[in-house]
């Protein structure tokens, strides 16, 4: 190998690395945003008769009945990965619910990602069998 083509590809070498820490730091930031900040963009609300999914903690999106509800339970990261669900988790890691109801217009599944994803279910489940 010749010195003048390794010491003229140690430039090259940097601008890679560069780009490699840019990538790095943009990933950062929008896992981030996802875990910390997206909570304010989608919130949950259980009142008498359903979850209701809130869009900035004010406007209803989704309103899903508890006699809708057919299966309510916690899932870890794999049982979120398979497709034909609506996502509306509002962060990007943590324990997820997942919803399956009788119908909907684009799935029968909703994935939602409350704080306390445990006790959201137990709740929900004490109100529905009222």
């Amino acid at each position: 190998m010749d010195n003048t083509s390794f010491w003229s590809a140690i430039p090259k070498m940097k601008n890679l690395m560069l780009s490699l820490i840019l990538i790095l730091g943009i990933v950062a930031v929008v896992v981030f945003v996802l875990q910390y900040m997206w909570r304010y963009v989608f919130s949950y609300k259980l009142t008498q008769t359903s979850v209701d999914i809130l869009l900035f903690g004010r406007i209803p999106i989704m309103r899903i009945p508890f006699d809708d509800i057919v299966e309510i339970r916690t899932v870890g990261f794999p049982g979120c990965l398979w497709a034909g669900m609506t996502g509306l988790r509002n962060r990007a890691f943590g324990r997820t619910v997942l919803i399956r109801r009788r119908g909907g217009v684009f799935s029968n599944s909703v994935l939602i990602a409350p704080d306390h994803a445990d006790e959201f279910v137990r709740e929900v489940l004490r109100r529905r069998s009222r």
